[in-house]
């Protein structure tokens, strides 16, 4: 079964979506393996104004929610929690060096709702399962299906009291390269 199939069975969470336009191009971006390069890719959208939208995107749609935000590199990742904080948002970073207490002790708090908004660079992508999360950011985009189904996919777990999960897509000008995400 698909997703839109599990979720008409009521055994995953609605989805609503909102695309956030942005004027950041990916034009000069190049394509590996179906999907954005990685450095090439955070080159591009890791800029204050970028980030900036993203967070104003958070504070007109999801805010309130438990949301994964998604991004596209260590520093993008970094810049962007900082985005948030500046904003008097409470936010932490999870990434592939975060120690293991430490991150176990993050997605504790995450979890029990002592913040709001968890960024993370492929961390979460697959085999992390928290209920709560009712909002999901793709600051990362993608064009890859898979890896688009697996970060949407972490918001739609039920949950008692929750009633769907809200994905926002920051979308990029990519001409001929059709981005999913």
């Amino acid at each position: 079964k698909n997703i839109l199939e599990m979720i008409e069975s009521g055994y995953l969470a609605r989805l609503s979506g909102y695309r956030v336009a942005t004027s950041t191009s990916l034009e000069r971006v190049p394509v590996r393996g179906g999907d954005f390069a990685d450095k090439e890719l955070q080159e591009a959208i890791d800029s204050p104004e970028r980030n900036k939208l993203c967070v104003d995107a958070y504070q007109e749609i999801l805010e309130g929610r438990r949301t994964l935000v998604f991004a596209g590199g260590i520093e993008h990742a970094t810049h962007l929690c900082d985005a948030f904080r500046q904003r008097r948002i409470d936010c932490e970073l999870v990434i592939g060096d975060t120690p293991s207490d430490d991150r176990a002790r993050i997605l504790r708090e995450f979890s029990e709702g002592r913040f709001r908004v968890l960024v993370n660079v492929g961390v979460l992508t697959e085999g992390f399962d928290d209920p709560g999360v009712s909002g999901i950011m793709l600051c990362r985009p993608t064009r890859s299906p898979l890896l688009y189904t697996q970060i949407v996919g972490r918001g739609t777990r039920l949950s008692p009291g929750k009633h769907d999960c809200i994905v926002v897509d920051i979308a990029d000008v990519a001409g001929n390269k059709k981005p999913l995400g």
